[in-house]
């Protein structure tokens, strides 16, 4: 195990008024401590407290809630587990009572040698929150920001006449705390810029509400889902944890065209609308006349065809599209409204040369700020008298936040012709003949995670279930920081082939 020492650097951060009482704690023989993951680039951390786990495998943008400890002088460790060497950083701290202290993991891991991940420790003194106010506090933990400003302003208010709420000289700084008019009082707005420049906005958080009596720590880390936005705030009141994310936040989506008889496809994202109107009474008998399964009984039907966003228009066989961004936060257009939830997508997939005709299909409610990934997996529905035969597009979850010294791969098994596989996943030149399989007993339209492995040269080979007997391989070189999604796949299907030999595809997952 690889161990960094390090002292740990504690930010004491004085209430600006006079404390009594807290949040479940006694001043007396009791503080409170919570850990939070900011480090953009390591893998899940361990936070250990007298080497017993405190907050085991904490992912990026995690965290804890309070725990009530007893005073002492304490080791404070943290421990990232990667597929080569560990890495630990040992440090210890006074923790006193009537305290709360939050250690967060901040810095980036890097590569050996350039590590900047280690502990920073937020002290404040346990203090009640007065009754409609909301206690707030900012941390930047944001290794490749510099000096930020924060406003805290009304919904409307412009910037141009505003005074920073916060100003942030730089990385690891840490703010007094400030009391707000909480509840629906009053509608607040988040907006962090570079520090002396109102015109660059780094991010906007849209409108907030705070709650009442809460101590509401927010944490500024590097944004690394969807959007262009730099930052996203994490959120933390000691109970619950969470994220606030730009307003202009979008989903993002690819298309993987895995489907060995469509030589190329189209594919749409599709939002139905309806009009904002009454609907008659008795209702129209005519169905919609853009596709009737989405349509709303209560809602008048006769809209427009739905809002569309073409994804791609001509991806061959076998191929996989760059991420699409779906933004479901702009509005419908006037005098329409969804007749779904404004996140609601239905994703469309036909061949080039027949867009008309939908070959696949599959409606998806989208996470703001996550990733996904849609396989148009199987032959083309073949019609049966005068009906399509509807086929659905397997969807899948994207982890694609690189670590460092870390090189991550994900298997999907698309192949007709296969039957059930193993997978083996081997430094080159390893002879599988006494190996055991990674993966066992893959079918068409399985996948497995993104995986972690020491960062080298790897084969990945599929075979026949329960034999040594290869169907295909690639070799991958999964350097710190790659992450890549490994493809079994037919050859490319015409009447008189069935799929074989097998071919695999690497895709390299990051956008």
């Amino acid at each position: 195990m690889k161990r960094i020492f390090s002292t740990v650097k504690l930010t004491a951060v004085l209430a600006f008024m006079a404390a009594c009482g807290g949040g479940g704690g006694s001043l007396d023989n009791e503080l409170a401590l919570r850990v939070i993951n900011a480090s953009p680039d390591a893998p899940p951390i361990n936070f250990l407290v007298d080497n017993v786990a405190f907050g085991a495998l904490v992912d990026y943008k995690g965290g804890t809630r309070f725990t009530y400890l007893t005073p002492a002088t304490r080791e404070m460790d943290l421990e990232v587990v990667l597929p080569g060497d560990d890495v630990r950083i040992d440090g210890s701290m006074a923790l006193a009572a009537g305290h709360e202290y939050t250690t967060i993991a901040v810095g980036k891991l890097g590569e050996d040698g350039s590590s900047t991940l280690q502990m920073l420790n937020v002290d404040n003194p346990m203090a009640a929150v007065p009754v409609g106010m909301t206690r707030v506090q900012f941390v930047h933990a944001a290794p490749d920001a510099a000096a930020l400003d924060v406003y805290l302003t009304s919904l409307t208010d412009s910037l141009d006449a505003a005074t920073p709420s916060y100003t942030l000289s730089g990385f690891q700084q840490v703010s007094a705390q400030q009391d707000f008019v909480s509840g629906e009082a009053l509608t607040w707005r988040i907006r962090v810029t570079p520090s002396g420049d109102k015109a660059t906005l780094l991010f906007d958080s849209g409108a907030v509400t705070l709650r009442s009596t809460r101590s509401l720590l927010f944490v500024v880390v590097t944004n690394t889902g969807a959007g262009t936005a730099p930052i996203s705030l994490l959120t933390n009141d000691g109970t619950f944890g969470g994220e606030v994310l730009d307003i202009a936040t979008p989903a993002e989506v690819r298309i993987y065209n895995v489907s060995p008889d469509l030589p190329s496809l189209v594919a749409t994202a599709e939002r139905a609308l309806g009009k904002d109107t009454v609907p008659p009474d008795p209702p129209l008998a005519s169905p919609c006349i853009y596709d009737p399964t989405l349509a709303s009984s209560d809602v008048l039907c006769v809209a427009p065809p739905p809002e569309v966003t073409t994804l791609v228009s001509d991806l061959g066989y076998p191929a996989a599209s760059s991420y699409a961004s779906l933004d479901y936060s702009i509005p419908p257009p006037d005098g329409y409204l969804f007749l779904n939830p404004i996140e609601f997508y239905s994703f469309k997939v036909a061949a080039t040369g027949a867009p008309e005709t939908i070959l696949f299909g599959t409606s998806q409610s989208l996470v703001k700020g996550r990733r996904n990934s849609l396989l148009a997996l199987g032959l083309v529905p073949q019609p049966s008298g005068d009906t399509l035969i509807a086929k659905s597009l397997t969807v899948l979850s994207d982890d694609v936040r690189p670590y460092a010294r870390v090189g991550k791969l994900r298997i999907v098994d698309a192949s007709l012709a296969g039957g059930a596989v193993d997978v083996y996943i081997k430094p080159q030149g390893t002879d599988i003949a006494t190996e055991n399989a990674s993966l066992g007993g893959l079918v068409a339209g399985s996948a497995a995670g993104h995986f972690g492995f020491e960062p080298g040269l790897y084969t990945v080979s599929f075979t026949t279930v329960g034999t040594k007997t290869v169907l295909a391989s690639a070799d991958v070189n999964a350097v710190s920081g790659s992450v890549f999604t490994v493809v079994l796949v037919d050859t490319a299907r015409s009447v008189s082939s069935d799929g074989t030999p097998l071919v695999v595809m690497v895709v390299d997952d990051l956008p």
